[in-house]
């Protein structure tokens, strides 16, 4: 079975970059990256073994960040591995346990899992002195892997069900957002606690991270080092474990997901009824349509409350990395405030034409003009306006108490509000040209809200987002410019001016896509609707 899998995972690869040029030359490109991330992490983690304990610590704590990051990045970035979506064997007759197994080993072929073996190879070379540890670093590295392609797997799994239901995505992030002011008060006690000392930040992370599977495993080859054998194998055998625990997990899910016969029918989604008030808050009537029938995809699709979930998430990480990076200092980490408020307009409407998938035709059929198409765009980036302000304005408030504490200057607040929301905008209107000039199709399955664009695609969207993210930097120079220099007197016109900015550029940018969107609908019809391998 696991053979078959994997040959079929081949078979899938190579026919999606068949006949499809652009998928080929991204498949190039991330083969390029992943030389470079597979030779520089193995000379990071080979270095690591010199720096002696502070070295120690940082292996492990890279050990947890890779399997961390392998279960957060996909769902961060919607480039969860769905070349075998385990939705298409639901009606063979295959248990769950050799399906799990064969399914895992297929989610090892690949240029990530290669170049991240790879790169996690040098702490061999850094740490293992003897052939006794050389043999416990390279189990620790397989169950590591393991464990990382187990959680890529079974946190899309996951969350499928919860989004597919009103409340539980309501549960879903306001988890998030408790989960991130825990993680944002025990960060600020241990910065505070460790007066910035960064050893002993380091060595708390790493005590931490300890505790984690991968962790676990990385000590052992710490012990074995050592000389200590005994505890290391015992350090081994606990990880082991729990990599079986989370198998075994996954299976179940599994089974039951394959169970599921309406699994297929998730994303198939109507919307009945009227669409939109005409006038509503005065907008012009099919702007008004749009806006309901946005309102209603946030509520009903999966993957639209994906994004949602996703966008917290990143809230999350990105006020996890602004307090020790900020240190208090008015100006320092703009840069990523504004990429914060980018990623979030592209997380909800960079690839709009993409989400509505086939039933584009009926905007097609509907359109005959800019201002027809217009107000379509308009329509979908009031929706991310409306769900975007209030949540990143919780962001900035967020930010400011925690890089600033409870005594803020009106010029932090200014900076913080100013340069999320004015990315934003701006970012509302970089998103709309992306979606004219760079669309691209998604899965139509309810299976995994998650999934990327398939194989051979995954590098081009990226490519295409960093081109967006750069765009929308570009414009942002102004603030990079002035958030450093203000003070109690232009504070408030900077975040008002920042607002106005943003806004006018989404508008300009709406327009702009209207305009050359006309004559391409029907090839980004062609586009959105062909079948995702």
């Amino acid at each position: 079975m696991v053979g078959i899998v994997c040959r079929l995972k081949l078979s899938l690869i190579a026919a999606g970059l068949r006949g499809n040029p652009a998928g080929t030359v991204g498949f190039v490109i991330s083969l390029f990256v992943g030389f470079v991330v597979a030779a520089s992490g193995f000379f990071v983690t080979m270095r690591m073994g010199l720096a002696f304990e502070f070295g120690a610590h940082l292996m492990v704590i890279t050990f947890a960040l890779v399997a961390l990051g392998w279960g957060i990045v996909p769902i961060l970035a919607f480039r969860s591995d769905e070349t075998l979506d385990p939705a298409r064997f639901a009606l063979l007759p295959v248990p769950p346990g050799p399906m799990a197994g064969a399914l895992l080993a297929a989610s090892a072929i690949g240029v990530p899992p290669i170049a991240f073996t790879i790169a996690l190879t040098g702490a061999l070379a850094g740490f293992a002195a003897t052939p006794a540890a050389v043999l416990v670093g390279a189990l620790a590295i397989v169950i590591t892997m393991l464990m990382s392609l187990l959680l890529g797997r079974i946190l899309p799994l996951a969350l499928a069900p919860v989004l597919r239901g009103r409340r539980g995505t309501d549960v879903m992030i306001g988890g998030l957002v408790g989960a991130t002011a825990l993680v944002l008060l025990l960060e600020w006690a241990i910065i505070t606690s460790a007066a910035s000392d960064v050893d002993a930040i380091t060595a708390a992370l790493a005590g931490a991270a300890g505790w984690t599977p991968p962790g676990f495993a990385a000590l052992a080859l710490l012990d074995a080092r050592d000389g200590d054998f005994g505890i290391a194998a015992l350090r081994l055998a606990v990880a082991a474990a729990a990599v079986a625990a989370v198998w075994w997990l996954w299976a179940r899910m599994l089974g039951r997901a394959l169970a599921d016969l309406r699994v297929s029918e998730a994303g198939d989604m109507k919307v009945r009824g009227r669409l939109g008030a005409p006038g509503l808050f005065g907008l012009a009537p099919r702007t008004a349509a749009v806006v309901g029938r946005e309102l209603r995809y946030q509520r009903r699709e999966p993957r639209r409350k994906a994004g949602i979930a996703t966008m917290m998430l990143l809230f999350g990480v990105v006020l996890t990395m602004l307090a020790p990076i900020s240190s208090g200092e008015l100006g320092v980490g703009t840069s990523i405030l504004v990429t914060n408020g980018a990623l979030t307009a592209l997380t909800l409407v960079g690839n709009q034409f993409g989400l509505q998938g086939s039933a584009l035709w009926s905007v097609l059929a509907s359109t005959a003009s800019p201002r027809e198409l217009r107000s379509e765009l308009l329509g979908a980036s009031l929706v991310a306006a409306l769900i975007g302000t209030p949540l990143l304005l919780l962001f900035a408030a967020l930010n400011t108490v925690g890089v600033a504490g409870g005594a803020a200057e009106p010029e932090v607040w200014a900076a913080s509000i100013g340069s999320t929301l004015g990315a934003f905008y701006l970012a509302l209107g970089v998103s709309p040209l992306i979606s004219v000039y760079f669309p691209y199709a998604l899965p139509d399955r309810g299976h995994n809200p998650f999934a990327g664009p398939g194989p051979g695609r995954g590098m081009v969207v990226t490519l295409t987002m960093l081109a967006a993210m750069i765009t929308v930097n570009a414009l942002a120079i102004p603030f990079y410019l002035l958030a450093a220099d203000l003070d109690a007197w232009t504070a408030a016109p900077y975040a008002l001016g920042a607002v106005v900015y943003g806004l006018a550029v989404a508008w300009t940018g709406i327009s702009l896509a209207a305009r050359a969107g006309v004559p391409r609908l029907p090839e980004i019809l062609a586009t959105v609707s062909r079948p995702v391998t």
